[in-house]
């Protein structure tokens, strides 16, 4: 990370959570509570939400097979950089399964 006057500065280390021995609320003996219980954050591995729609749509083409594309039809491309709005609306248009 570059601080003000260019030079790198460090990250503050993550602060650590307090044990539970420390925590004065941590003395309850409440194990019997939520037993058989998952906990809320942890959810089995076959039941993960994914963030899907249902959709079958093919993944959103890389700027590379679109700027290898726009060669092709003579849109003028740079090796490196942003595509420009109009070469990514050409590829759209005659690629419309994407």
């Amino acid at each position: 990370m570059l601080g003000a006057a260019g030079k790198l500065k460090r990250r503050r280390p993550a602060t650590s959570r307090k044990s539970p021995a420390a925590d004065p609320s941590a003395d309850v003996d409440d194990e019997d509570d939520d037993a058989g219980e998952t906990p809320a954050d942890e959810v089995p591995a076959d039941e993960t939400p994914t963030e899907d729609d249902g959709s079958t749509d093919a993944p959103a083409p890389s700027t590379a097979e679109v700027r290898a594309w726009a060669r092709e039809h003579d849109f003028p491309v740079s090796d490196r950089g942003r595509l420009r709005a109009e070469v990514w609306e050409a590829y759209t248009a005659a690629h419309p399964e994407r």
